[in-house]
């Protein structure tokens, strides 16, 4: 197998990567892995990442938009019985 049909995962996602240079600008560090999955330190600014709280936050939100629409889906699957909902 040659060494090129191996995928590189070393560039993180593109959301990710969007919402980084919004926040940072275009820098190189924005192409390769953040240093939780193990590149080094020095690589990155002091600042990079997000605040525990903000992190919250966000989750909180999307925890909140998502639930009427979960709500939704359970009635739905309850209330009706067909063939394909089984499967969702």
């Amino acid at each position: 197998m040659a060494a090129s049909a191996i995928p590189d995962q070393s560039v993180p996602a593109p959301r990710i990567q969007s919402v980084n240079f919004v926040r940072y600008g275009a820098k190189s560090f924005l192409l390769i892995a953040p240093p939780s999955m193990g590149s080094s330190n020095e690589l990155f600014p002091s600042d990079y990442g997000f605040l525990l709280w903000t992190v919250y936050t966000v989750w909180v939100a999307v925890l909140l938009l998502l639930y009427p629409a979960c709500l939704w889906f359970a009635r739905l699957k309850q209330n009706r019985h067909d063939w394909w909902l089984t499967y969702l």
